[in-house]
């Protein structure tokens, strides 16, 4: 059995092939009777066995935490020749925003040609042309790294802050890249060990003469890393987004309604009232989901103990961290970790 793809004058050797195949590949693979699974979204080709990653899902968890964060106009920036992608890409930011009863998301196309200067020309003239026309904040999934990283710069040619002015979510998965560069980007963690796991799973299961249903499946991202091109919280009310960088800024420790009031120069009446009007949510609430996020963040990305994190944020003891944790989140710290560890 092959894992991947392979020149033709070799396919006789094998049993099947998981690899980009289209219907070129595929018509070569017919020729040595050889069973294919293909994971090239770009590539689908229908009733072809084939495992994607959920494009839609992706987008989905990027408009809710660009959302979640304050912006209330999306977009998405994607290249014309990947007509699929950009379907499940637009629908998973329709759904965040259906659920939140916004503005309709908004599709910005891009020509896409390696290797050929004349695009990157009139790609950033489509970008630039539209970036003039839009009213910040506004928050963009786009899906390649790359043009994340070239759309930044033309951000700050116009003068236009990320985040404060545009929220940017990539749907880059290699945290290296993401975490690269300034400012660090926010990326969709894709799951393609189980992408690969399933892939030969459904070969195999072809290869046993099993009958597959569906012929598709979609695998769905783990998680989002949140990076500076997304951390802040916008808003068009200027002590509440004051409180919500405060709120951030002080995640390590345990912090009252009235503590943020005096920090801010307001009164706790004053904050509860603005945070219904604005957000829809109370301060107490916002407290608890940005301590949650970070102690989430710091279970899944270090190896401190229970004991240390508690230690470090705030908390009394390890019984008064997994009591909170439990609380707000049904699972225990530890039940908690060794889930997100199994997934990754």
């Amino acid at each position: 059995m092959l894992l991947g793809v392979t020149g033709e004058s070799d396919l006789a050797n094998y049993d099947g092939v998981v690899g980009r195949i289209g219907e070129d590949s595929a018509a070569r693979a017919a020729k040595y009777n050889l069973p294919v699974v293909n994971h090239w979204l770009h590539m689908a080709v229908e009733g072809m066995p084939s495992i994607f990653i959920d494009q839609a899902e992706a987008s989905r968890l990027a408009g809710e935490h660009l959302l979640l964060n304050g912006y209330r106009r999306l977009a998405t920036i994607n290249v014309r020749h990947t007509p699929i992608s950009n379907e499940m890409t637009l629908k998973g930011l329709h759904q965040a925003v259906e659920a939140q009863g916004y503005a309709e998301p908004v599709q910005v196309m891009i020509p896409y040609e390696e290797g050929k200067a004349e695009w990157l020309i009139e790609m950033r003239q489509i970008l630039v042309e539209w970036l003039k026309t839009i009213e910040p904040p506004i928050g963009i999934f786009i899906r390649e790294w790359y043009l994340a990283r070239y759309f930044i710069q033309i951000c700050k040619d116009l003068g236009l802050r990320v985040p404060e002015d545009v929220g940017i979510v990539t749907g880059e998965s290699n945290t290296q890249i993401v975490s690269s560069g300034s400012p660090t980007l926010s990326g969709i963690d894709f799951d393609f060990n189980q992408m690969g796991y399933e892939a030969a799973e459904l070969l195999d299961h072809i290869l046993q003469g099993k009958v597959i249903d569906p012929l598709v499946r979609l695998i769905p991202p783990k998680r989002l890393i949140v990076g500076d091109s997304s951390n802040v919280f916008v808003s068009p009310d200027p002590l509440v987004a004051n409180a919500m960088r405060y709120i951030a800024d002080h995640c390590r420790q345990t912090l009252t309604v009235e503590h943020l009031a005096e920090a801010i120069g307001t009164s706790r009446r004053t904050l509860y009232r603005r945070f219904d009007e604005v957000i829809g949510r109370s301060v107490n609430e916002e407290i608890v989901r940005l301590r949650i996020e970070h102690l989430k963040r710091l279970l899944v990305e270090s190896d401190h103990a229970l004991a240390v994190i508690a230690k470090n944020n705030g908390f009394s003891s390890p019984s008064h961290f997994t009591h909170f944790f439990r609380r707000e989140t049904g699972m225990t710290p530890s039940a908690f970790r060794k889930k997100a560890r199994e997934q990754s």
